[in-house]
């Protein structure tokens, strides 16, 4: 008979002992395993940027040393100098570092030394955000601990009203193996400790996000998305560039993002918001989840673990600047908002200042349905259509001649007596929509075309984002381009025009431009059937029965760029990871100074008692 082997609890297989441990003791345990998940080129890099000899030292990091490590500026730069709103998020970063750091003991963040960041502290951040410590605890939840990191003012109340019980020895329990080993650090199972499950005796649901910071992070975040992958080796000037001269449109993409989370949020109640545990964790809430997860995760790979900050390294072949030349529809902050609702509904569309054409510009080529066809129609890859105006007024309804016409024949939804204004519409709201078309543009005067790509997108004055229908009767055949008078629709039925009538046929969710390029109407009806799009995946939109109508003041056709230069971008990726490959490289064969460099981490070599190698 073969022996068996006992598998407990938690499906650790042999034996295993229960174990207490001084704290302070398990938590330098924790930070050599974290260090010894990371690649020695990591740990080098690290080593090289902070200028220690020793990544042991309780070394002290300030918000502006933060800001360098990270990448976000230059290392004499005062981030305040930068931008004042660019310093507070910075803090926001540097005081959520200060939680995730402390795991697995996340209450412990304000008894670190000085109450400040050290070098520990980042590189336990580094492998909870690049997805390591999975290896360690594999079911050990990341959002949830991002949710905490960023409640941390909610935290620092909680903490005062639910004083932490350690017991009177300051001992942890945690289960060991039974093994021959004279260091407990080897025979550690850190999936079983408590800490890990429970969050260290955190009630998740008593804390909640401020608005003003989680605003403030998605501004820098799609800030930092934008930036396309072949830029990454000028990231501080590049970056720069950005925070001096950007920082606003960021912050409008940002408050229409934030309004995805609550439409009633805006710039004036912003910091007297508190988001709750139940709010932000919702599935149409994943793509500012999304975004924060992975702007986090971008702070530490192409930040903090880089060693792209060593500008004496790189070739003299890096690939120029992106020779991009926006427009007022068409910035940095638009393009990263794309590229955030395009992840957001699955599309393989990729969007960057480097696949961008401009096609039509309307302030440039005259406001004409003619001169919009002779623009866009030779195009042959997918195309980004925006429009954007002011609402209309009650004064211009009434008496403005061309939009009476229009509005005659626009079938009306909501009767003259109503307001059609809801709580969240504002009369002087600037409205933005984009519209991705995936199939080259034709005149389609009896015939939609389309496919189900196209995608509405809504960009201000809050974020919002209709997925075509994928009936397999519709096709997503959901854009006419008419040239007899009806101007532009997405989402709707072929308009009439015959003996004498002219009609509009909106769908349920749709976005019509009349032919004059003079107005539009966004129309979205929870209520009906007749739709080729889906219906807004906002939790407070969903059901709601509403219009935007405005007079158009700018409208602008983009194309996305052909195979032959994404297959250009692609190859700018190729060197950029090569390049980054050559700064990384060290000889870990080698027993001379590559070795004395492990020695120095503590990865190698025999430093006596419990806190040996790992």
């Amino acid at each position: 008979m073969g022996q068996s082997v006992s598998v407990d609890n938690d499906g650790i297989r042999g034996d295993v002992e229960l174990v207490e441990v001084p704290k302070e003791e398990l938590i330098g345990f924790f930070h050599m395993k974290c260090k010894s998940l990371l690649r020695k080129v990591e740990l080098k890099a690290i080593a090289t940027k902070t200028n220690i000899t020793n990544l042991n030292e309780k070394t002290v990091i300030t918000p502006s040393d933060l800001a360098y490590l990270l990448q976000l500026c230059r290392k004499d730069d005062e981030v305040t100098s930068i931008n004042q709103k660019f310093g507070d998020v910075v803090q926001i970063i540097y005081d959520a570092l200060k939680i995730t750091g402390s795991t697995p003991f996340l209450r412990d963040f304000e008894n670190q030394q000085g109450n400040s960041l050290t070098i520990d502290d980042l590189i336990v951040n580094s492998v909870v955000y690049n997805g390591k410590l999975k290896k360690v605890v594999a079911d050990y939840d990341i959002l949830k601990v991002l949710f905490v990191s960023l409640s941390y003012k909610s935290l620092v109340e909680y903490s005062k009203f639910h004083a932490k019980k350690d017991n009177v020895d300051n001992l942890v329990t945690i289960k060991a193996l039974k093994v021959e080993s004279d260091q407990l650090q080897k025979r550690l199972i850190w999936k079983s400790l408590a800490q890990f499950k429970d969050f260290d005796g955190i009630d998740i649901n008593d804390l909640y996000i401020d608005g003003y910071d989680l605003h403030q992070l998605l501004t820098l975040f799609l800030l930092l998305s934008s930036i396309p992958p072949s830029s990454k080796l000028r990231m501080e000037s590049v970056l720069y560039k950005l925070l001096k001269e950007n920082w606003g449109n960021f912050e409008e993409s940002a408050l229409s993002l934030l309004k995805y989370m609550d439409i009633n949020i805006n710039s004036h109640n912003m910091k007297s918001t508190k988001i709750k545990y139940d709010q932000f964790f919702t599935n149409e809430h994943q793509i500012v989840i999304k975004l924060l997860k992975d702007g986090f995760t971008a702070l530490f790979e192409t930040g903090f673990l880089s060693s792209n900050f060593d500008d004496t390294t790189v070739s003299e072949s890096q690939p120029k600047e992106s020779a991009f030349s926006g427009s007022k529809l068409m910035n940095n902050a638009t393009i990263s908002s794309f590229s955030t609702a395009l992840k957001a509904v699955g599309s393989e569309t990729q969007i960057t200042t480097e696949n961008l054409i401009k096609l039509y510009i309307g302030k440039e080529a005259g406001f004409s349905i003619r001169s919009l066809e002779s623009k866009i129609f030779k195009w042959q890859a997918p195309t980004l259509f925006i429009v954007s105006g002011k609402r209309l007024k009650s004064k211009t309804v009434s008496s403005n001649k061309r939009y009476l016409q229009f509005d005659n024949e626009y079938p009306r939804y909501f009767r003259s007596v109503e307001n059609p204004l809801k709580d969240w519409q504002l009369e002087n709201d600037r409205i933005t929509y984009g519209v991705l078309v995936g199939q080259p543009w034709r005149t389609s005067n009896k015939k939609n075309f389309g496919d189900t790509q196209t995608t509405i997108f809504s960009l201000s004055p809050h974020f919002d984002f209709y997925k075509s229908s994928t009936s397999p009767i519709l096709k997503g055949e959901s854009i006419y381009f008419n040239t007899l008078g009806l101007g532009l629709g997405f989402g709707n039925e072929q308009p009439i025009n015959k003996n004498g009538v002219r009609k509009y046929l909106p769908g349920d969710v749709s976005l019509t431009i009349e032919s004059n390029l003079e107005f539009a109407v966004f129309r979205h009806l929870s209520n009906g059937s007749n739709s080729y799009f889906k219906k807004s995946q906002q939790h407070q939109l969903s059901s709601e029965n509403f219009e935007d109508r405005f007079m158009i003041t700018d409208l602008e056709v983009w194309g996305v760029g052909s195979t032959k230069e994404l297959e250009l971008q692609k190859k700018q990726w190729e060197w950029e990871n090569k390049q980054a490959e050559l700064r990384q490289s060290v000889n870990l064969k080698t027993m001379g100074e590559d070795r004395a460099f492990l020695e120095m981490v503590g990865l190698v070599g025999n430093h006596g008692g419990s806190g040996g190698s790992v």
